[in-house]
């Protein structure tokens, strides 16, 4: 994805299994698996993952990051212990911007795209910046790797740090499904965002059986 378009780009090693890491509990005792397969994966970390991958020798291909809070900015600005050069940093445009800037400093490769935060999609929307959206749910950065990783065009997907609880993905507990919709009459916001729950519901009902496999560690 190019951070100005929004649009991907580039040639990504597609016949490599994408390997969606989260921080859930359950990485603890899949890290040394990791270790000894990490070049048959294509890494997608998410922020909370970063710290433990590096700490533990690992580098991902990508980092995604959509969450604003101040505590999020830790991920990257106490990280010290890899060369992410290579990596290539995917921040929603409501991300927190010291983590945005933290990077930025470091010259490192840094995409944006949208999660269907209102303000970032009425930013995308304005000043026509064309980025990506990428699916977060209720505002989890794991389903926004998911989504990424469809969307870049990989079919072997795995995810270490999280499980399938029925058709619910989590990493470390629930979550609440939030949804939120932009319109001109509150009517109108309203019947969009009961259609893209509808679209969530059959989606989540699709994951056992896309046309891509998935892989949870528990």
């Amino acid at each position: 994805m190019n951070g100005q378009t929004g649009k991907f780009v580039g040639n990504l090693p597609l016949d490599k299994k994408a390997l969606i890491v989260a921080a859930g509990p359950s990485l603890d005792d899949t890290i040394k698996t990791i270790q000894k397969k990490v070049q048959d994966y294509y890494i997608i970390a998410t922020d909370t993952a970063l710290s433990i991958l590096s700490s533990s020798g690992i580098i991902p291909q990508a980092v995604i990051s959509l969450d604003g809070q101040n505590i999020s900015s830790a991920h990257f600005l106490h990280n010290k212990s890899s060369d992410l050069s290579n990596t290539l940093f995917l921040f929603d445009l409501c991300a927190n911007s010291s983590a945005v800037k933290a990077v930025l400093n470091k010259n490192y490769n840094i995409s944006f795209f949208t999660s269907g935060h209102p303000l970032s999609e009425y930013i995308n929307r304005f000043f026509n910046l064309g980025l990506t959206r990428l699916f977060s749910g209720a505002g989890t950065v794991t389903i926004s790797a998911l989504d990424f990783a469809i969307k870049a065009g990989f079919k072997n997907i795995f995810v270490a740090g999280a499980k399938l609880d029925g058709n619910k993905l989590l990493t470390n507990g629930g979550r609440v499904l939030g949804v939120t919709a932009i319109s001109f009459t509150l009517k109108g916001a309203i019947k969009k965002a009961y259609k893209t729950i509808k679209k969530y519901i059959e989606c989540s009902q699709k994951i056992p059986t896309f046309n891509y496999i998935i892989l949870f560690y528990i």
